[in-house]
């Protein structure tokens, strides 16, 4: 997924706030075991995501996080 995660790495840069795009991109990274590089948009979607929506998501980035 090189191009989606180069994509997503363009959109954050447009729109730092849009959580759903720091989960994909961060979720992608890690998942790739680019995990120095997925933190901190990890980082920042817990800064950003609405927890009434996102509880779930919220917590698995947390423990991925610990």
């Amino acid at each position: 997924m090189p191009e989606a995660v180069e994509r997503w790495k363009r959109s954050v840069a447009l729109n730092p706030e849009d959580y759903q795009t720091l989960f994909n991109l961060g979720s992608e990274l890690w998942q790739s075991g680019r995990r120095d590089e997925a933190r901190p948009y990890l980082e920042a979607y817990l800064r950003a995501a609405p927890l009434a929506t996102e509880a779930r998501d919220i917590a698995r980035v947390r423990r991925l996080l610990e």
